[in-house]
């Protein structure tokens, strides 16, 4: 169980530097992801279901971008520090 906490000490910097390194990179996936997001905002409930994409980070990224309504030019580098404490918990397996 130590070993763990250790990793997650050493993981979750390292995951906080690597969301802001790549902070403008943007593929095909985080941007179908904000579409999806988007969409639950919206209510375009045709397009949100959908068997392909996972339903959970889509909800939890509109839940942030209703908050924090970013602009188009910040919205991809804000959803990556948004999302972070989910993606940490997807590392560190909480």
């Amino acid at each position: 169980m130590e070993s763990a906490g250790s990793f997650a000490v050493w993981l979750l910097p390292w995951r906080w530097r690597r969301s802001w390194w790549a902070r403008n990179t943007f593929g095909p996936d985080p941007r179908s992801y904000l579409e999806l997001a988007r969409a639950i905002l919206r209510h375009d409930w045709a397009m949100v279901i959908n068997a392909y994409w996972s339903a959970l980070y889509p909800w939890l990224l509109a839940a942030a971008l209703g908050v924090v309504k970013p602009s188009l030019r910040w919205e991809f580098p804000r959803s990556a520090r948004l999302v972070f404490p989910y993606v940490s918990g997807c590392y560190c397996g909480l």
